[in-house]
């Protein structure tokens, strides 16, 4: 343990260096708040609370007061308040509303609460740092169901201790004061705790007016080691009773000082005035050899990139976007530069592999006009994002696929629209309905251009006409942008460097779900390995074993895993789920019971999502059904009462079966989901109506091949589920936009069903209502 006085140079740089990178967080105790103002009077700390609730119980139990009065463990003396029967819930209630709300800060405190934390941990239940703190804070306290998405995605004011606001509201809300309620929130609130040990690892907490006596929640963290960068801030040179105490804790830096009031002015001053870390990183474009140089346009085609770079100089790091030379512009390229003007909201959206990456960095080139701020999915979500919109006007907003989680979209879109900038934003294909339910939910406008996984004839000849040029075989008709990429690793993987992205290996399980995991998140820091890969996961280890497939990058202070080739992924996925079907089901399931335990509730509902599953283990293929029917069976004891995991299974049978007993599971599957959303009528309701009318027209096509007969409550099925999804249209606009593009094209079941149903003597009373669904099909566009 190192011990400072604040005047010392290191105990200076040890606040500085730890701020301007970020990766200091305030730990606020009873101390923050002593003495300021409140509804009655002024706050307690630990001792004078003691002292309040004793004379308290000595009123009500004049019998008991000596005994009281002996008490001196403020758990103890809370746990008989608590419980006592002599003393009323109302005095209760009433007696911690007047100590700990309307609690008044004064300025230097305000001045602390203002340099814009990423995270404030507090043991105060008082509501003076919710009450001083900029609104965009996330407040969480015990008695939250959390969404880890969302924690680590926001600024967050964690009050370990309960609120004594949601006390007010609510008096079954946890309040932890007594070693019950302690051991219960361990207990309850392992997500969060879990959370603040990874967060303990790699960055430093900063204790302020924390006393440290017993809290047991923060021990466990301090046995493991981790809180050997945290700094204790004290009043004095503390003693040896105290260095003891903070062993125990195992807290690795004292800084003291010589007054109380000393404290907050010195460590405003000492931080106040420094700049963080830029997290908005700037990009410069580097154009790569000409196309006359065969062996890095072969590497960069058989790669899929790289797009981005860091590179250092003169001890400047640069963050680099990637332009090669041999590279064409897109058709969805003019269009979306004509657009710019007109449109606040762009959607770049496509498969895996088919240039959306590519076509924004083009775009980030040719935009002249606007203040533009590029966010690569390289980098993990700023959560300081929302607000920089808020403060910039004029400006264009690029965001590369998976760059912002999906519990940030809705906050993100809004904060744009109510904006005077414009945004351009990056999808895969199975992302893109999270930005379109916020479009429709808002009644916001989007354009969305969709790029295409094969070139269009003026592009294939443009490119072409480069390949030509440098002597590389071309791109043939048909052909996908992946397949090319493949081909052409396979054609000169002995005379380049091209080998690594289908250097295809079985991987273990670590490897496995970390490459999934990958697809969900992009970057994977300590919180999430630890509750999916296990407590004893060895991420250095792990590293070394995969140079390959995975790398380290720190962002803000803290490490995260990163897949080097989201192609080599899914290859791998692909493949092994194909040659090991049983154990990858096994595998995935597992990993998803992981994600919801862990508190990754939206991550876990996108893993079992039927269009994610589909996508992500197939490779050129029409899917993997055995292999998703089998996830889902396993998944049913953990996922069984969410409505979200039927919906699911009720679409993979509407994708993936051709057998009636498959698709009457289905049919009952949307029911069950349909009912259960009936009064509510959400978004979840209108999914399972649609699905059910799909499920009913694949009934219609089967019956048809298999010659038997269709019955009324099949041919009302579909005509009645359509009508009801056309009639609340924008409930589910992306896919109805979808079915009708497939009507009419005439290649798909939705329009042979109608065809079958109009030829049947059984739709003769309800042609009406046929022709009513077949013309919107036939005319959205």
């Amino acid at each position: 343990m190192k011990i400072y006085h604040f005047t010392e140079a290191s105990a200076q740089e040890l606040l500085i260096s730890n701020y301007r990178s970020s990766t200091l967080i305030p730990f606020l105790g009873a101390g923050f708040t002593k003495d300021m103002r409140c509804k009655r009077g002024k706050t307690p700390d630990g001792n004078e609370l003691k002292k309040i609730l004793k004379d308290i119980l000595a009123r009500h139990n004049p019998e008991e007061a000596s005994e009281i009065e002996e008490i001196d463990d403020l758990r103890s003396i809370f746990s008989l308040f608590e419980n006592s029967e002599s003393i009323s819930s109302d005095i209760r209630k009433n007696t911690l509303l007047n100590l700990f709300s309307q609690v008044k800060l004064d300025d230097i405190r305000k001045k602390i609460l203002s340099l814009g934390w990423r995270n404030i941990i507090t043991l105060n239940i008082d509501d003076a740092i919710e009450k001083h703190s900029h609104t965009d804070y996330n407040k969480i306290s015990p008695s939250d169901k959390i969404s880890m998405e969302r924690v680590k995605s926001k600024k967050n004011i964690i009050k370990l201790h309960g609120c004594i606001t949601e006390y007010d509201k609510n008096e079954d809300s946890q309040l932890i004061f007594t070693w019950r309620s302690y051991v219960h929130n361990i207990r309850t609130q392992n997500s969060i705790l879990e959370y603040l040990e990874n967060l303990a690892r790699e960055q430093a907490f900063i204790f302020i007016g924390c006393s440290l006596d017993g809290e047991i929640d923060l021990i466990p963290i301090g046995l493991k080691g981790h809180l050997e960068k945290s700094i204790y801030i004290t009043k004095n040179k503390p003693s040896l009773s105290i260095k003891l105490k903070l062993k125990e804790y195992g807290i690795g830096h004292v800084v003291y000082f010589d007054s109380y009031d000393q404290i907050y002015s010195e460590i405003f001053n000492t931080i106040g005035e420094v700049e963080v870390e830029d997290t908005v990183t700037e990009y410069h474009i580097d154009y790569l050899p000409t196309i006359k140089d065969a062996i890095n346009t072969i590497e960069h085609i058989a790669n899929g990139g790289p797009h981005h770079k860091t590179t250092t100089e003169s001890n400047i790091s640069y963050e680099i976007l990637l332009r090669p030379g041999y590279v064409i512009e897109r058709d969805a390229e003019r269009e979306i530069l004509n657009n710019i003007y007109s449109s606040k909201i762009i959607a770049i959206t496509g498969r895996r592999f088919s240039g959306k990456t590519t076509t924004l960095i083009h775009l980030y080139e040719k935009i002249k006009q606007y203040q533009t701020y590029i966010f690569s999915s390289h980098h993990p979500f700023n959560p300081n994002l929302t607000r920089l919109i808020r403060t910039v006007s004029n400006s264009l907003f690029m965001f590369d696929t998976n760059y912002i989680p999906r519990s940030m979209m809705r906050d993100v879109v809004r904060e744009i629209s109510r904006s005077k900038n414009k945004a351009i934003f990056v999808f895969n294909n199975h992302d893109k309905d999270s930005l379109l339910e916020v479009m429709s939910d808002d009644e916001i406008n989007c354009v969305q251009f969709d790029m295409k996984s094969r070139l269009s004839a003026e592009e294939m000849d443009k490119l072409n006409v480069n390949m030509n040029t440098v002597g590389i075989q071309r791109i043939e008709e048909g052909m996908t942008i992946l397949t090319f990429a493949y081909n052409t690793h396979e054609v000169y993987k002995s005379s380049s460097k091209s080998s690594s992205l289908f250097d295809f290996k079985t991987p273990d399980s670590s490897t496995y779900k970390a490459l999934i995991l990958t697809e969900l998140e992009s970057k994977l820091d300590l919180d999430i390995t630890n509750k999916c890969l296990g407590k004893y996961f060895n991420t250095d280890q792990f590293i070394k074993s995969n140079p390959l497939l995975f790398d380290l990058e720190w962002h803000s202070g803290i490490r995260h895993i990163v897949c080097n080739s989201t192609q080599i992924a899914l290859r791998i996925l692909s493949k092994f789920s194909k040659e090991n079907i049983t154990s990858s089901a096994k595998i995935i399931s597992e990993l998803a019971v992981s994600l919801k335990e862990g508190g990754y509730i939206d991550t876990a509902d996108k893993l079992i999502s039927f269009d994610f599953l589909n996508s992500t283990f197939s490779w050129e293929s029409s899917g993997n059904a055995r292999l998703i029917k089998l996830i889902y069976e396993q998944l049913s004891s953990a996922f069984g009462q969410k409505n979200h995991y039927w919906l699911q299974r009720a679409k993979c049978e509407l994708r993936s079966s051709n057998k009636l007993a498959d698709i009457d599971n289905g049919i009952i599957w949307a029911k069950k989901v349909r009912s259960e959303n009936t009064l509510m009528k959400n978004k979840t309701y209108y999914s399972a109506t649609l699905t059910m009318a799909q499920l009913y027209g694949k009934k219609v096509v089967l019956l048809s091949k298999l010659s038997q007969d269709i019955n009324r409550d099949i041919l009302n099925g579909v005509i009645d589920y359509y009508s009801e999804s056309i009639s609340n249209y924008m409930n589910n606009k992306g896919h109805i936009d979808d079915i009708s593009k497939k009507f009419r094209e005439g290649r798909s079941e939705i329009s042979k069903s109608f065809e079958i149903l109009r030829k049947n003597p059984i739709s003769l009373e309800r042609v009406a209502d046929i022709n009513a669904v077949t013309t919107f099909l036939s005319n959205k566009r």
